[in-house]
């Protein structure tokens, strides 16, 4: 019964602790330690910035590619448009 507790213990443990899939920077936490915090809670427990962006790949249907072509040629940056207004 004694281990049964130990393993439990552990067990939660593991639940203290918060891991991100990717690289990033957190900013400053908006729950302090020791507040109450639900899982279904719409406060984030702090921002988190990626460094280095996630990639996806996805298929295509090849009929669809021209205008996909066309869409990202045509589509212009925002630092297009910021210097172009100096």
């Amino acid at each position: 019964m004694d281990q049964a507790q130990i393993d439990t213990a552990r067990i939660n443990l593991t639940f203290c602790s918060i891991t991100a899939p990717f690289d990033a920077r957190v900013g400053l936490r908006m729950v302090d330690p020791g507040n109450f915090v639900r899982s279904a809670e719409v406060t984030p427990l702090l921002p988190i910035a990626q460094l280095r962006p996630i990639a996806a790949t996805f298929t295509v249907p090849q009929d669809n590619l021209p205008a996909i072509q066309r869409a990202l040629f045509q589509r212009e940056t925002a630092s297009d448009r910021f210097q172009r207004q100096r």
